[in-house]
């Protein structure tokens, strides 16, 4: 079977134990994007199975239809948006999902974040790699208030850090984010209340879905 994975960008896949998987199969791998459409079509031609570690291809109609071979997209993650699920059922293509997702990655880059952007970091480094001294004036998170729209897994270990560092947790959500913060002690915000007025309040937003429910967040970029 001819697997192609298109978006192999850490050069990493070898290294996995799980790769072992495939052996006996015909592996392509690609760490750099296809500079133009008819490349990407040229690169995955062959395959049988595509698989797609993120939505860096957007598997839309016009592309489905170039590729006469492709039986399966396999998805590292649960879902993705990049695919015209229609398309793949018109050309006999199944799409299925992993069921690995950890909340850990992104729970710990939204707090590197998070520091990152109250203690000016970027700046600060770009600055002593020229040879600079400090100039901006940072801020503590400690007594900041932490607002998360969502208390799923992620959400809820982005608060446990949150607490750790001594910010105040405001959540917004549904009803079960509501209960899941009044469990863990956190304040549930009413939900036409902003923080979008107040300069300590750090909003992130996890699992929130383009449902009609979720449209009217409170919230605005800073």
């Amino acid at each position: 079977m001819h697997i192609v994975i298109p978006d192999d960008y850490q050069d990493a896949i070898e290294r996995l134990r799980c790769f072992s998987l495939l052996d006996g199969h015909d592996v392509t791998r690609y760490r750099e994007p296809a500079p133009s459409f008819e490349e990407l079509v040229d690169r995955l031609r062959p395959a049988e199975v595509i698989v797609a570690i993120r939505e860096r291809v957007t598997f839309d109609r016009a592309l489905i239809a170039r590729l006469p071979n492709l039986k399966l997209v396999a998805l590292v993650g649960r879902n993705a948006t990049t695919i015209d699920y229609a398309a793949c059922t018109e050309h006999g293509v199944m799409v299925s999902r992993g069921e690995s997702n950890s909340p850990t990655s992104p729970a710990e880059l939204t707090v590197a974040l998070i520091v990152a952007s109250r203690r000016n970091i970027v700046i600060e480094a770009e600055r002593m790699r020229r040879g600079g001294l400090p100039y901006t004036l940072s801020h503590r998170l400690r007594g900041s208030t932490l607002g998360i729209f969502g208390l799923g897994n992620i959400g809820s270990l982005v608060a446990q850090a949150g607490v750790g560092l001594g910010m105040k947790v405001l959540v917004w959500g549904q009803a079960g984010s509501a209960k899941r913060a009044a469990d863990a002690g956190y304040d549930v915000a009413p939900v036409k209340r902003r923080c979008s007025n107040d300069p300590t309040c750090f909003r992130c937003m996890f699992g929130c879905g383009l449902t009609p429910r979720a449209l009217w967040v409170p919230m605005t970029s800073r």
